[in-house]
């Protein structure tokens, strides 16, 4: 990693191993504010399925979202990826062109 990333990872509360091996995340010695709205709107995905697909329940989805809980850097990995992956899915679907019906 660039140290503007490790920079930019200790100022939203990472800490690292040691700063030799950067690759290794203790923990987050903070909470993260995450504003998950433009991530269920961007994939169209109810807040109780995306929990399911992250592992976790309703209720901790939900703590996520009102900030009184934060992910582990697993979940919030996992929650990255299926954002990425769910989004790119629904804008590929978009721009596919309906198929044509044949005319006699």
């Amino acid at each position: 990693m660039g140290p503007k990333y490790i920079l930019r990872l200790k100022e939203i509360g990472f800490s690292f191993d040691s700063e030799a091996n950067t690759n290794c995340v203790r923990e987050i010695t903070q909470s993260i504010s995450l504003d998950l709205s433009g991530a269920l709107e961007l994939t169209n995905t109810p807040a109780s399925r995306m929990a399911q697909l992250i592992g976790v329940t309703p209720a901790t989805f939900a703590a996520w979202q009102d900030g009184s809980a934060t992910p582990t850097p697993t979940q919030l990995s996992t929650l990255f990826n299926l954002v990425v992956a769910l989004g790119l899915s629904a804008q590929t679907a978009a721009k596919q062109d309906p198929p044509t019906q044949a005319t006699a």
